[in-house]
């Protein structure tokens, strides 16, 4: 992992299931790619926007299929993911009624990203994957 407003995709964050692994490295991606256009001087508000836009739905997507993942397989970690994925995308929601400069909601949401990627991917996604894996097992 780099530094606050980035991530550098490794196999630390792998969770062995390929299309969660996949679903997170893009979201890892898109989040580096908003940091680096936030600092660039020469970007346009509307490449901020757009792809702080872009990200948003990507995570809230994201969300909805990973504890559909969780449900279908019946896993015990299922109920706290909806609650955990819930709140993320309750602060998600609630930059939309911040009056505040994009480049700083494109920065928010940048952080959430991350945070979530550095935090409740390994903290809660993995405990769910082992709990998957010890189930086939």
């Amino acid at each position: 992992m780099d530094n606050l407003w980035t991530i550098i995709w490794d196999d630390t964050l792998l969770t062995g299931v390929k299309e969660l692994d996949k679903l997170h490295e893009a979201i890892a991606g898109n989040a580096n790619k908003i940091y680096a256009i936030c600092i660039n001087p020469g970007t346009k508000e509307e490449e901020i926007i757009k792809l702080a836009g872009f990200l948003k739905q990507q995570l809230m997507i994201h969300f909805d299929l990973e504890v559909d993942f969780y449900k279908k397989n019946k896993l015990l970690c299922y109920e706290r993911h909806v609650f955990l994925h819930q709140e993320f995308k309750d602060e998600l929601k609630k930059l939309d009624k911040l009056n505040m400069p994009i480049i700083v909601k494109a920065l928010m949401t940048n952080q959430i990203a991350l945070f979530y990627l550095k935090n409740h991917l390994i903290e809660e996604d993995k405990k769910c994957i082992k709990e998957l894996k010890n189930k086939e097992v």
